[in-house]
């Protein structure tokens, strides 16, 4: 399991909804039901798990430094 610091109680929350998803679609058809603030939410949630994943990857599996370099902004 990755640790994200930082998120709000909400984010939190919904982050730990998102984390349990079995698949994108359900990721995806969650965040598009929410409106709002909450959905604003719901999409950084999501990016910092992401985010946080890929670290740990990187950790884990150095060489997947080159392919990860890529796609980073």
């Amino acid at each position: 399991m990755v640790k994200i610091e930082g998120l709000t109680a909400r984010q939190k929350k919904i982050a730990d909804c998102l984390w349990i998803m079995d698949s994108r679609e359900a990721v995806l058809g969650f965040i598009n039901s929410l409106e709002g603030d909450t959905k604003r939410d719901a999409e950084v949630a999501l990016y910092m798990i992401v985010a946080a994943f890929s670290d740990d990857v990187e950790q884990i599996f150095p060489e997947t430094q080159e392919v990860l370099d890529k796609y980073r902004l």
